[in-house]
């Protein structure tokens, strides 16, 4: 990556807002992979019992299977030891301490960043363009104009990506033709244009300012891209692990952002049980596990016993969130230490077991489901059409789509 980076370095640019973005980050990003190392190891050890005792109940009901199981047992132990000390060992290859980084004010990774970008960075816009920037990003967020008008919900930054795309053009005007952007932001649905589910490119919007604005092309790229095309390009080496190490950190930024959206812009999973469910009920089977309140993993996996089809742990995360995407509980979007407890409309669903208040959650918190049971519920309404086209209420998928007219239809609300 560095080697990239410096062959690159004379044709860089990087706007004082991401500068400043990275820095205040760097000690948060460091910790966060850290504790991804524990809560791998954590994961590994829980799959590793869980699939063991569902070889034991196996054993136990085929009668005469005991020393095979035995065997296979072995042959597990053995595999899942060898799993948990590799990421054990990883950890502790893993150099960088973020207490020590707090303390200290060497980084190695930053001493080598200023040593390839000395001269690239920009400086901090004076207060009357910062001012007009951030106004100018809190229109564009008001009217769903791009680039970031997804980030709107955010407590902190929700201007951010606005803000480093006005030092862009305003950098790149008279200077240059063509303007690759390099940033994993750019896969949100705020920046490119799709259809049908696809990313076809840059939204033609962004195309157009840079045109006007600047005079110049615009081309986006995410940073794995970056990675596999430009040694084609400029010949510098870039690790098959380095790929797939940025390609990894792109799929996390993406499982972040999505836990993130704010309640209006929430999402519905598909409930453990299927489609056979009775929804409220299975609704309040999930509330139940959380009261009183309990830690994350415990939740989880008082989950996994209670919905025993749902065997991977990811997947029962997934599918819990939902009460957090509905209102009805809180901390499931977090790590294993945090607390999952019920919040005051979650009580009112136990407490009151109101189907009227279920469908209620669904319409005020759940993006383009009011809209989409307007749609199922007209008497001249082509959902066919609707699914041919692809443009769906606020942007949702073709998948959320369905999963929204299975919940509408099973809770009665559409017929």
């Amino acid at each position: 990556m560095f080697a990239l980076l410096q062959v690159l370095s004379p044709r860089l640019f990087i706007p004082y807002q991401v500068a400043a973005e990275f820095h205040q980050r760097r000690i948060n990003a460091v910790s966060d992979r850290r504790r991804e190392f524990q809560d791998q190891i954590q994961s590994i050890e829980e799959f590793g019992n869980q699939t063991q005792a569902l070889i034991k109940r196996v054993a136990q009901r085929a009668h005469g299977r005991t020393d095979q199981a035995d065997l296979v047992l072995a042959s597990m132990r053995e595999i899942f030891d060898k799993g948990r000390n590799f990421i054990v060992q990883a950890s502790d290859d893993y150099d960088l301490d973020p207490a020590l980084l707090a303390r200290s004010s060497s980084d190695p990774i930053l001493d080598e960043l200023q040593k390839v970008l000395s001269g690239r960075v920009a400086r901090r816009p004076n207060s009357e363009t910062l001012e007009a920037d951030r106004k100018e990003a809190e229109r564009r967020a008001r009217e769903q104009l791009p680039p970031g008008f997804k980030d709107k919900a955010k407590d902190k930054n929700s201007a951010g990506d606005y803000l480093w795309w006005a030092e862009v053009i305003r950098y790149a005007k008279g200077k240059v033709s063509h303007v690759l952007i390099v940033s994993n932001d750019v896969a949100k649905g705020d920046w490119t244009y799709e259809q049908h589910g696809f990313q076809i490119g840059p939204d033609p919007r962004l195309v157009r300012e840079m045109q006007d604005l600047a005079g110049c092309r615009l081309i986006l790229a995410t940073t794995t891209a970056m990675l596999g095309e430009a040694p084609k390009i400029v010949g510098a080496s870039v690790s098959p692990e380095t790929v797939a190490e940025a390609a990894s950190i792109a799929e996390e930024a993406d499982e972040h952002r999505r836990k993130s959206h704010d309640s209006t812009g929430s999402l519905l999973e598909q409930l453990p049980e299927g489609r056979s469910a009775d929804y409220l009920e299975t609704v309040l089977d999930m509330l139940r596990l959380a009261d009183p309140p309990v830690a994350h993993g415990d939740y989880i996996r008082s989950f996994q016993q209670r919905f025993h089809t749902i065997t991977r742990y990811d997947e029962a995360c997934r599918r819990a969130r939902v009460l957090e995407s509905l209102g009805l509980a809180e901390g499931l979007a977090g790590s294993r230490s945090d607390m999952v407890s019920l919040t005051l409309a979650g009580r009112r669903l136990i407490d009151e077991q109101d189907l009227e208040f279920l469908q209620q959650q669904i319409l005020k918190r759940i993006r383009g489901a009011k809209d989409m049971a307007q749609i199922a519920s007209s008497s001249d309404s082509d959902l066919r059409g609707l699914f041919v086209s692809g443009e769906f209420p606020d942007g949702i998928s073709a998948t959320q789509a369905s999963v929204q007219l299975r919940w509408l239809k099973a809770l009665r609300m559409i017929h």
